[in-house]
């Protein structure tokens, strides 16, 4: 693209989001004009309407996006029909799954007097499997809980995330991460075609062998093109055992440093079907905020009972946790064990909670340390935080680096850990016309972001963070979740983005531009 086309896009965003587009002006209410458009499934709900809250209520109220209709589509027709409604008036447009998505560019770009319209896909959640291809498609709404159970019943495996509530598809667009990673890759990984609704409402399919530069822009940042209303992946014959164990143990803050000298030792035999992860969590038997967080490794393996046993020895035995639990639990059911389940506390929706993430290489002793003791001093500090904790997922990777770097827009195959500052607050929010604020929300900020650097601080890449795009704050730059150093994928997704949504319609979350 040459310099004075990315001069243009720029103000072609810019002034599209604020001044328009010369839209022409509306004559009748959005529940009559759009209405004629829709199909019998579809509804549009209005902020009069009971429903109102419980469908636009999103996971966190961090960013809480300003909208003035709720539009549940049903149909690919639907689809198009709203996306054609929002371009003619120049309204702008969020497109919702599981309603998961906390990035503060959800914010920036629809905090506006007018709001915007959302589009919900949750009327769209079939799944259909072939078992002689190896297929299944899914359509926009679905989310991963069905996938896991439509799976399940089918005798196949793909690529899951570790959360049951989030939407399948939207996990998938930034990559895709979960336990079953090392086996079958990530989400993206096992994409074979999309369809999705572009900017000027039409139905665009890309795969391989039709559209293979928009494909491969969609598998990394596909939130960026389009609205994806069916998609169609890779399964798999099961490798792994259908009954998988899974066992927590808790260790005092004494053995810290031992404990992550063998969780690095470990990762160089971690197994494709296990998957370990370390947490740093409040203690829910006593709620006092002197109380130190615990401190918890969690593992699940789909794999023989014997093998296992030796395999955690250094947990189970060599450092002697003081606690131990141990369960044999179904595949598809070990988010709903581990507490990621959609009925889970974690999945309900309205609380205030914001990530701040860093992808990292392996565990480095003294930034956990650093790391354990700041989560103690910011609970004290701060008790409305107390709730806050830190959490670091090591999934298996061996599918994941199959892949060749540059096959997929995903940049950060290299990457072993993601590193996870889950903060927060017990203050409840207040609704303003620019969106929910809390007096806590420029120190959640500060901390937040100094929570990150010190869980990296061994990690300076040259000032480079390495942000996986689903975990995303939201203001670290696209640099650092689309491209790091590699400038030909800059240019690659911001020419598929100059193609396919030149007006920048769908860059709400987390946009490759600027």
């Amino acid at each position: 693209m040459t310099a004075f086309k990315l001069l243009l896009y720029s103000a072609l965003l810019f002034t599209t989001a604020f001044a328009g587009y010369n839209p022409i002006p509306r004559i009748e209410p959005i529940e009559v004009e759009l209405a004629r458009s829709l199909s019998p499934e579809a509804e549009i709900i209005l902020p009069n309407d009971t429903r109102w809250n419980t469908t636009t209520k999103r996971w966190t109220s961090w960013s809480r996006p300003i909208v003035y209709a709720n539009i549940e589509v049903a149909t690919v027709e639907d689809v198009q029909a709203t996306v054609n409604y929002t371009y003619m008036y120049n309204v702008p447009l969020l497109v919702r799954n599981s309603g998961h998505g906390f990035a503060s560019s959800l914010d920036d770009t629809i905090r506006m007097d007018r709001g915007g319209i959302q589009i919900s896909l949750r009327k769209m959640d079939g799944i259909e499997i072939d078992q002689v291809a190896n297929t299944m498609t899914v359509e926009g709404g679905v989310k991963n809980w069905q996938v896991a159970e439509a799976l399940a019943a089918a005798k196949k495996r793909s690529a899951i995330a570790a959360c049951d509530c989030i939407g399948y598809l939207g996990a998938g667009l930034g990559g895709g991460h979960g336990r079953l990673e090392g086996l079958y890759g990530l989400i993206a990984d096992n994409l074979l075609e999309a369809k999705l609704v572009i900017a000027d409402g039409s139905l665009v399919t890309a795969s391989e062998s039709e559209n293979p530069d928009l494909f491969w822009a969609l598998r990394g940042a596909g939130h960026n093109y389009g609205i994806i209303v069916s998609a169609t992946f890779r399964i798999h014959n099961p490798v792994d055992s259908e009954t998988w164990i899974t066992a927590d143990y808790l260790y005092p803050s004494s053995c810290l440093p031992d404990l992550i000298a063998n969780i690095n030792r470990f990762r160089s035999i971690q197994p494709d079907s296990l998957t370990l992860n370390l947490f740093f969590l409040p203690d829910s038997t006593n709620a006092s905020i002197t109380t130190p967080p615990l401190i918890q490794v969690s593992i699940q393996y789909g794999g023989p009972a014997d093998t296992f046993a030796a395999l955690v020895r250094p947990f189970s035995h060599d450092l002697k946790p003081y606690s131990t639990t141990t369960a044999n639990v179904p595949w598809h059911q070990i988010n709903a064990h581990t507490g990621t389940g959609k009925d889970s506390a974690l999945c309900t929706p309205g609380a205030r909670i914001v990530w701040f993430s860093e992808l990292l290489t392996k565990f480095e002793t003294s930034d956990m340390v650093t790391s354990y003791e700041f989560l103690q001093q910011i609970r004290e500090e701060y008790p409305q935080l107390a709730g806050s904790a830190m959490l670091w997922e090591s999934f298996p990777k061996k599918a994941v680096k199959s892949v060749r770097p540059e096959n997929t827009a995903y940049p950060w195959r290299d990457m072993n850990v993601i590193s996870v500052f889950h903060v927060t607050t017990s203050t409840p929010p207040t609704l303003t016309p620019t969106g929910p604020v809390t007096d806590d929300d420029h120190l959640i900020k500060l901390l937040g972001e100094e929570g990150r650097r010190i869980m990296k601080r061994s990690y300076p890449n040259n000032g480079l963070e390495k942000i996986y795009v689903n975990y995303a704050f939201g203001n670290e730059g696209a640099r650092s979740m689309y491209w790091g150093t590699e400038s030909w994928r800059r240019k690659k997704l911001q020419n598929e983005k100059w193609r396919w949504d030149e007006y920048g319609i769908f860059s709400r979350f987390n946009p490759v531009w600027p």
